[in-house]
């Protein structure tokens, strides 16, 4: 079944440290060079899907990209296409950039969502959703857990 085509229930791609996607993977090729992202068969199919190249037809894709883990920093291709990150270096010309990768970070929408959710914010979007049926049932995390999930990356 492919997900893009799902008409009926809507699709929602979530990846978290989507920056993994932008850079070089620890796959090697038979000559034992590092292997980019895009060469491997998942990691493009999420790059396409989240730069906008692919779309569903009823459903989005949402990245994060985290700072938090420090060898997984996000690449200055990122940068280079997107200038207006908070506390982005400065990306020269000089600097080595995968085009692939730029021009994939060029599709991205940038916002903003700050530090993190207090717990009114949180039991408000918990309401909402059970309110909109988004969610049925209980509050706790062990039922969230078991709505029907689809595939956990």
């Amino acid at each position: 079944m492919l997900i893009h085509r799902f008409s009926r229930t809507p699709v929602l791609l979530a990846v978290d440290e989507a920056q993994a996607l932008f850079m070089r993977s620890n796959y090697r090729s038979p000559h034992y060079d590092l292997l980019e992202s895009y060469a491997l068969s998942l990691p493009r199919l999420l790059l396409d899907y989240v730069s906008g190249r692919k779309s569903f037809d009823r459903g989005a894709a949402l990245t994060a990209i985290s700072l938090s883990t420090p060898q997984h920093a996000p690449p200055k291709e990122i940068y280079a296409a997107i200038p207006e990150l908070a506390n982005a270096p400065i990306v020269t010309p000089y600097d080595k950039v995968d085009a692939h990768h730029v021009e994939a970070a060029r599709g991205l929408e940038v916002f903003s969502v700050g530090d993190r959710l207090d717990l009114q914010e949180a039991r408000g979007i918990l309401d909402l959703c059970q309110h909109r049926k988004f969610v049925f049932g209980g509050e706790s995390n062990e039922y969230l857990c078991r709505v029907r999930p689809v595939a956990v990356f």
